[in-house]
């Protein structure tokens, strides 16, 4: 039985000029193939103005499949399939959760996107920490949720509600190219409950990047440990001689308050994680 049949579209090997064309005729194991050339290939033959090649064996053809992509819904799922001429090379789909409006275009690019993210390599979680993480005060319609945490990860990348994706050095950088969300936007809740244990523990370190922050960190380290900060109590700051790099620790693995500079020696030495913490997000 034939491989190949007329309206076939095919790649012919014979005669040592690869050509793509379409069989017009097949006679036992012999096909003629119209041609898409313009210029004539050695051995082709000239037919009412167009280029013939005769191939006297299936081993002389390939078959010319042309590969597409179709995206297809029932309103609640959305389904890409990349096929091969009529053979279906491999699925992806997309699921609208019942709480959502459903939308096609969104589906369709994440079963598109998903359809083609199976040939890669899954990417091993990065076990460095996000560059800033974030907390919305003000609705930015379509690009940030009041309430809803965001961050800038280790790879300095940050995903909007929309879905758009931007990266940013930090969070100044990303307030500096943001104008306007940039006012939507504070660094995440001062410290965790765990944050705090830890900063007790001597295994923390923290720091303020305004005078007003400062002064509220202190205030709370006071609220929280009178006995360990007894000698902050004057209202007695280190602002002046660091800035937005100060770091506050507790000495001697919970011992009383002590301030240094980011980088400095005595940081340089103890090598302890730092946080970030806001005047804001301590409310």
């Amino acid at each position: 039985m034939a491989k190949f049949k007329v309206g076939d579209r095919v790649r012919c090997t014979a005669w040592a000029c690869p050509s793509v064309g379409t069989i017009v005729r097949a006679y036992g194991n012999n096909y003629d193939v119209c041609l898409d050339c313009k210029e004539r290939p050695k051995h082709a033959a000239w037919r009412e103005g167009k280029h013939y090649i005769i191939c006297q064996c299936d081993a002389e053809l390939e078959p010319l499949y042309a590969q597409s992509i179709h995206i297809y819904t029932d309103g609640t799922t959305t389904s890409a399939i990349l096929k091969d001429g009529k053979k279906t090379v491999k699925t992806a789909q997309a699921k609208c959760n019942a709480d959502d409006t459903f939308d096609f275009n969104v589906g369709a690019k994440l079963a598109f996107d998903r359809l083609f993210s199976q040939d890669k390599p899954a990417e091993k979680p990065s076990t460095k920490p996000n560059i800033a993480d974030l907390l919305c005060i003000k609705d930015d319609p379509g690009w940030l949720t009041k309430g809803k945490a965001y961050c800038i990860d280790s790879k300095g990348k940050m995903i909007f509600d929309n879905g758009a994706v931007d990266t940013f050095k930090s969070f100044e950088h990303f307030q500096k190219c943001n104008l306007g969300m940039g006012k939507c936007l504070i660094e995440k809740p001062a410290l965790t409950d765990e944050q705090w244990a830890q900063f007790k523990a001597g295994k923390l370190a923290v720091n303020c990047k305004t005078e007003d922050d400062e002064k509220a960190f202190l205030e709370e380290c006071l609220r929280r440990y009178p006995h360990n900060t007894a000698a902050w109590r004057d209202d007695t700051s280190c602002w002046r001689g660091y800035k937005d790099k100060i770091l506050y620790d507790m000495a001697h693995n919970g011992g009383d308050l002590t301030c240094c500079g980011i980088g400095g020696a005595s940081h340089s030495r103890s090598k302890l994680p730092v946080v970030t913490y806001t005047k804001e997000a301590s409310k």
